[in-house]
């Protein structure tokens, strides 16, 4: 990961939205098929079923996908080698060392964490908190960095399994 360059990113956030088109196509699909099967008459009974579970799981996902994004938005991150990371933000480049931070923590779902299957969308995402030894702190989410398996010796990343991983503001001037 030496000198890679990380921002949040038109793929990166169809990455984490993609599942939007498949519980859209749930919404629409599950009434047809119902309509198909069992006439017109159905179709009511199987609105009143399917808007209640696409909104029980589209409202979380788009709220966790504006936290994310407002959290990313304007910062960049470049690995410049094993022992800095230079952080932008809002036209503020600050080159932190190895001997600035004082620990790093991943939270992410349990899911992503294990490499299993997930069913839900917010369990693709996931953040980490680098914290500074001045107590400042930045956050570095999967908008920004898909991969957030921490690449360095000098400081191990302690991993938190959450359910549903909702990201801080970075403290970072």
């Amino acid at each position: 990961m030496t000198g890679a360059s990380f921002k949040p990113t038109i793929a990166n956030h169809f990455r984490q939205t993609w599942t939007f088109l498949i519980y859209a196509q749930a919404l629409t699909l599950g009434p047809a098929i119902v309509w198909y099967k069992h006439g017109a008459q159905s179709l009511p009974l199987a609105y009143s079923v399917a808007v209640p579970l696409f909104l029980a799981v589209f409202v979380p996902h788009a709220i966790l996908h504006v936290r994310y994004n407002s959290v990313s938005r304007g910062m960049s991150f470049v690995f410049k080698n094993k022992h800095q990371i230079e952080v932008r933000r809002a036209g503020v480049t600050r080159v932190v060392g190895d001997v600035e931070i004082d620990n790093v923590e991943c939270v992410l779902h349990r899911s992503l964490s294990r490499n299993e299957t997930t069913m839900y969308p917010w369990q693709t995402y996931g953040f980490a908190i680098v914290r500074l030894v001045t107590g400042e702190h930045f956050v570095i989410t999967t908008l920004a960095v898909p991969d957030l398996r921490w690449p360095y010796e000098f400081c191990k990343a302690t991993i938190r399994e959450v359910l549903y991983p909702w990201p801080p503001y970075s403290s970072l001037k």
